[in-house]
């Protein structure tokens, strides 16, 4: 945002929590006006019945981090789909999750 005066940027998160904290690290870092060129709302992106959050926001990249393996198949799917919905035609869409035997996935239970 500071580099790019063009630049806009969408934040969601099922938690309210993290919302906020995002607001808070905008003011914490003096990241002034920016204000106008964020926009961050709450919603459940594993969850096609809020889709209509994501249409029309017609962005560039859509980042999807280290949340598919936390949500079931058929939310990864509505995920994907919400997240593609988000993009402007010829959006990228970025995925960057946990891997198979990573350290995170070998502390985790076999039964979860």
């Amino acid at each position: 945002l500071r580099s790019n005066p063009n630049a806009t940027f969408v934040a969601t998160d099922i938690a309210p929590t993290c919302v906020e904290q995002l607001w808070e690290v905008v003011e914490r870092e003096r990241i002034g006006n920016f204000k106008e060129r964020i926009t961050a709302f709450v919603a459940d992106s594993a969850d096609l019945g809020q889709t209509h959050l994501f249409q029309g926001l017609n962005a560039d990249v859509a980042l999807i981090m280290f949340t598919l393996s936390a949500v079931s198949p058929e939310g990864q799917i509505a995920m994907l789909r919400n997240a593609l919905a988000a993009l402007r035609p010829g959006g990228v869409l970025c995925v960057r999750d946990h891997g198979l035997y990573d350290m995170v996935q070998l502390r985790i239970p076999p039964e979860q």
